[in-house]
């Protein structure tokens, strides 16, 4: 994962727009279609509704391509479309955490808990405003690897100043309760077996 690649970009219709995987995006996506296994199934299937939808969420900017996909949904798709397909499932795959690989802990234990998009976003959510301060604005707007990355840091800085990290100022962080049952680490690792059994029709790690 680099932090540098996390916009996506795409030209469609004489148009170039800058897509961003913000939390906000993810979560109103995941919603909307219970989870990514669906949504990525219909990008990589072509569809203009799904795929103007995407663009929508995510767009950096106005744009007028979702209601130019709106207008020709009922015609084949071209080679255009085509083109486009390969970086929006690259965008879903950011906004689920599936672009970063899972760190291994020595320490941690082989039974592994179920957790689905839903909780890994509020995880997110409360850990940027809980743990790193930010007002939920700032939250909704970042990806998912940037908060993952902030979270890091600050648990690094916890750990470089009280070394075990409980202090107070760590068990303060705790206060945040369910956010911080599990680390981005560990969520992550799940997500990455989510991923798999996606293959399968699964809907969340084993």
């Amino acid at each position: 994962m680099s932090l540098a690649f996390d916009e996506v970009e795409i030209e469609l219709a004489g148009e170039v727009v800058h897509l961003r995987p913000t939390l906000r995006a993810a979560m109103r996506l995941e919603k909307r279609y219970g989870g990514f296994s669906d949504l990525i199934v219909s990008i990589g299937e072509g569809n203009l509704t799904t795929i103007a939808e995407v663009i929508s969420q995510t767009s950096a900017e106005i744009t007028d391509v979702p209601t130019f996909l709106e207008t020709i949904k009922h015609r084949p798709v071209g080679a255009e479309i085509n083109r486009i397909i390969n970086p929006l499932t690259q965008l879903a795959m950011k906004m689920a955490g599936l672009d970063e690989a899972p760190v291994k802990r020595t320490n941690e234990s082989n039974d592994s808990e179920c957790i689905t998009f839903a909780e890994y976003f509020e995880t997110l959510f409360g850990n940027a405003c809980g743990v790193l301060g930010w007002t939920p604005d700032t939250a909704w707007n970042a990806t998912p690897a940037e908060i993952n990355a902030a979270y890091r840091a600050r648990v690094e800085l916890l750990h470089a100043l009280f070394g075990t990290g409980t202090s107070n100022a760590s068990e303060k962080g705790k206060e945040t309760s369910r956010p911080l049952e599990h680390t981005p680490d560990q969520i992550k690792s799940g997500i990455a077996q989510l991923h798999a059994l996606s293959l399968s029709g699964a809907n969340k790690a084993a």
